[in-house]
Order: C-alpha cells, then structure tokens, then sequence
C-alpha cells in the first residue's frame, strides 16, 4: 500500500497551489486595471480633444470684398494656440507686411480696412472662431470688370497662402493643423520648438 503524504505535506502543497492561484488572480487583477486606467485616459482624452480648423475665406461683392485667414476649433475641447505660420511656395511669410507684398494692387488701395490678431497664447474654446488676419474694402458702386478681375486674381494669389498652426489640449497633447491638408491634425510631440511668424 503506498504510503500517504503526511499532513505538513499536503498542508505545504496546498499553500503553494493557493499562493500559485492567489498570484495569477492579482496578475489578472492588475490587467484588468491598467486596461480599465487606459481606457479611462483614452476616454478624458477624447473629450477635451480640440480639433483646429485653418482656412481662408474670400468674398467679391457689388458693395465691397472681404479676405480672412481664420482658426476655428471644430473640436469638443478648448485649444490652447501656440503660434501659428505663414508661407507661400515653402517660403516664410512672416508678418502682415509680408503678407501684403502678395497683392498689393488691393492692399493698398484707399478704401481697404487691415486688421490684424495675435493668436499665439490664446485659448479658443470649442466652437469659437477667431480671424487674425484680415481685408475688406467698400465700393461706392459696383466695381468694373477690370477691378474684378483684379480682384479675384489677387484673391488666388492670397489663398495659395498655407496656414499652419500648432495647439495643445488639456491634457498636453499637441498637434498641428494646416490649411492645405484635408486630412485630421498631425499629433506631434510638442509646441515649444515651432518657428513662429508675428501672428
């Protein structure tokens, strides 16, 4: 008849299939935690996420015209801005001034209005838009069709401009927006080291 193992045995070999299974439960448990804790972050991340619009809008009317470069936060979170650039051709358009060299024939005409916003460290909730460059001009009369032309040539001209902005969420995730690409903002890692225009 074999011999049984004796009580200390089976009282050892019972605490270690205990701690065994005891040690594979906390290994799940603890899983299942960091997939809950990755969800939850996925979760606020999501909804505070901003999501930057840039664009130009141009208008020719019989009373006047209007050009705007313009962000709008089509997001669900507030965006905090940190600046935003300018360029042509992939040369940098640095100020107002420089913006303005693109058509001159209309800029400087004597019934234009110039305005012009700094974005960089504004917050623009979601919804909100805001225009930090912009023309309009005020016709007497309805303007000839060579004033027109002139226009709408200028108005081509002005939007090949591509705007490039860079934000950041609540929760410190950057990105960056442009005008000319139709797909969502690029994540990148940060603002800090983007090289700016006076905008």
């Amino acid at each position: 008849m074999p011999k049984l193992p004796s009580p200390e045995m089976i009282t050892a070999i019972s605490a270690v299939v205990v701690g065994v299974a005891a040690l594979g439960v906390g290994i799940m448990q603890a899983r299942i935690a960091y997939k809950q804790s990755q969800i939850m972050q996925e979760s606020i991340r999501a909804s505070v996420w901003p999501v930057l619009q840039a664009e130009q809008t141009a208008e020719l009317r019989e009373s006047g015209a209007s050009i705007a470069l313009s962000l709008k936060n089509a997001g669900v979170g507030p965006a905090m801005i940190y600046g935003v650039s300018l360029s042509q051709d992939g040369k940098p358009i640095g100020s107002l001034q420089e913006f303005a060299v693109l058509a001159p024939e209309i800029l400087t005409m004597r019934n234009v209005t110039v305005s012009q916003s700094t974005v960089a460290g504004r917050i623009l909730a979601a919804g909100d838009e805001i225009s930090f460059a912009a023309a309009s001009w005020t016709f007497e009369e309805p303007p000839a069709p060579e004033t027109a032309a002139l226009f709408n040539t200028s108005f081509a001209k002005l939007n090949s401009v591509r705007i490039e902005a860079c934000y950041c969420s609540a929760t410190q995730s950057c990105w960056l927006a442009a005008s000319d690409d139709r797909k969502p903002p690029t994540e990148i890692e940060s603002c800090e080291a983007g090289d700016y225009g006076e905008f």
